[in-house]
């Protein structure tokens, strides 16, 4: 970002930096107490609130965040996006997740192809499919009804998949399980097993390449439990029978066997971190059905429209952007949380780590030249209300600064006891960042000891131990009612968020060289401790040796 023969990007970044050591002197709880505060810095959108009265922003931090984003051009880089340019150049592709979205009744405006016909024949066959398979058209090769269905990914082949059917899991078909397999370690795949019975279930298969290590190592392992446990039929058989497939690598996939028909396309510019919103849930619509996903692919739209034609001072995705720039740049906070408070949006930091930290934990600019400054604060978060009792106490009292997303809901859908625990989950929510802004200090430490009974003494003593600076930004997301729909509008948020920090930066958020690299890497390492062979790197081939002296111990 500061190496650019913009001279205004070069002025504006001069004068957020003075303008972040003036106001870094005022307390937050200082900002906190004039009474337009929440009206000036809170944004509704697509059923969320978006408040961020509780970060050290002013107007003019604002109108100099928003000078910043107009002079990164980020409103060209956005219709540019949108239009189906070429904006991962490093990979010469298009980023057109968000066509997966968009009304398949109108055409999706990429400037290079249509796009949308094979969108809406592959959303054909996918409904067809689950449809199907839900209504018991579609039988295993007992001609039993499935019961199960274990969908087998790794990453963006299962995440997001896997927190939308925790979100929706209570509409799920009331004959129809679903099972998440991502680890390579086959315990996570032989536990989950024991709860399906091979007669009934269905496996789904989703990697991009059709390569992927783990997914296909778990895929043998189940299509053998398969063989094991029906041994009256062929193994060719029980994979056409019971095996689907989400892929870009067509080919591949009926090689292995599995039927044609079973298999669903994934374009390949939709990377694996932005594919929830295609085939890569079909485990899910066969659950839960194709209306709550479109509900959930709407949400979305509403989102790439709000991010699309508002203002960039009223765009809640862009303020959001520039808030994380703000204190991952400026401030230098090397750390970033979000806490969700619902138990079915527990692995939304997951998720969200990985859109965050492979999109943008990148070193050099979209044109090669290096980075000086850190991108993409190391994002972590854990569900609440358990974080209250761990990590909360780094948040408050340790010596690095975190800044915080707290997603709370303000109406839950599943049933009547789970809305009774709303207000308390929001209560103990809002009452984190209240605590994280405003802080104790030892004189209000000392008052409250001496108000239980501790003489004075020991309560100056205690105090220290008490004491919470305070002054800890956070922002605060509400969803208004937790479903389908607000969730699509949240995730959408978090992409384009992700997007315009990258565009600021100036660096391609659409590729992944460092991963790539690790799965070559580990496709030797393993050929390497397969035959105990010289890897070429002494530490790396000491720990081989060890490995084949426990084996042989």
């Amino acid at each position: 970002m500061e190496n650019t023969d913009k001279p205004d990007l070069s002025r504006i970044q001069e004068a957020l930096t003075a303008h972040q050591r003036a106001i870094s002197t005022v307390p937050l709880r200082s900002l906190s107490q004039h009474p337009e505060r929440f009206k000036d810095f809170s944004l509704k959108a697509c059923g969320l609130l978006f408040d961020f009265s509780k970060q050290p922003v002013n107007q003019e931090t604002l109108t100099l965040l928003t000078q910043l984003a107009k002079a990164a051009e980020v409103e060209k880089a956005r219709d540019a996006l949108f239009a189906g340019e070429c904006v991962n150049r490093s990979e010469n592709r298009q980023a057109l997740h968000t066509a997966l979205r968009h009304p398949r009744s109108t055409a999706f405006p990429s400037k290079t192809q249509d796009v949308m016909p094979d969108i809406e024949k592959t959303f054909s066959q996918l409904k067809n499919t689950a449809k199907a398979l839900r209504e018991g058209s579609l039988n295993s090769i007992t001609q039993d009804r499935f019961t199960d269905i274990l969908h087998i990914g790794i990453g963006g082949s299962s995440t997001g998949t896997a927190l939308l059917y925790d979100v929706l899991r209570h509409t799920q078909h009331h004959r129809i399980r679903l099972h998440f397999v991502e680890t390579l370690d086959l315990t996570q795949l032989h536990d989950t097993l024991k709860h399906c019975d091979p007669k009934t279930t269905a496996i789904v298969i989703v990697s991009k390449t059709f390569s992927t290590a783990e997914t296909l190592h778990n895929a043998a392992s189940a299509i053998e439990w398969l063989s094991l446990a029906l041994t009256a039929y062929q193994k060719e058989d029980l994979i056409k029978t019971h095996c689907f497939a989400v892929t870009n690598n067509t080919k591949t996939a009926v090689e292995w066997g599995l039927s044609s028909q079973h298999v669903f396309p994934l374009p390949d510019w939709a990377g694996g971190r932005y594919s929830v919103w295609s085939a890569v849930s079909f485990s899910l619509i066969a659950s839960v059905g194709i209306d709550h996903f479109q509900d959930f692919l709407d949400g979305a739209y509403a989102m790439d429209q709000h991010f699309l034609t508002t203002a960039l001072e009223k765009n809640i995705p862009v303020i959001h952007a520039l808030l994380r720039l703000w204190l991952g740049t400026f401030f230098h906070h090397p750390y970033y949380a979000v806490l969700p408070y619902a138990h079915d949006l527990r692995q939304l930091p997951l998720y969200l780590q990985q859109l965050d930290l492979e999109s943008n934990g990148k070193s050099v600019r979209q044109d090669g030249t290096a980075l000086t400054q850190a991108t993409a604060p190391l994002l972590w978060g854990t569900a609440q209300t358990q974080g209250q009792h761990s990590v909360h106490q780094w948040l408050q009292q340790g010596t690095s600064v975190c800044p915080v997303d707290f997603i709370a809901c303000a109406h839950f859908e599943i049933n009547e006891n789970a809305q009774k625990t709303a207000a308390l989950l929001f209560s103990q929510c809002i009452s984190q960042s209240l605590t994280l802004m405003r802080g104790k200090t030892t004189e209000e430490c000392v008052l409250a000891l001496i108000q239980k009974g501790v003489d004075k003494t020991q309560a100056k003593k205690l105090s220290p131990h008490q004491m919470l600076a305070g002054n800890r930004p956070s922002n605060t997301v509400v969803l208004s009612t937790l479903n389908a729909k607000t969730l699509g509008s949240l995730l959408a948020l978090y992409e384009h968020s992700t997007f315009v920090q990258a565009v600021i930066w100036q660096i391609n958020p659409f590729d992944q060289w460092g991963v790539e690299e690790g799965k070559c890497l580990a496709i030797a390492a393993y050929d390497a401790l397969r035959k105990h062979s010289d890897i070429k790197e002494a530490t790396t081939q000491s720990l081989i040796d060890f490995f084949w002296d426990c084996q042989r111990s």
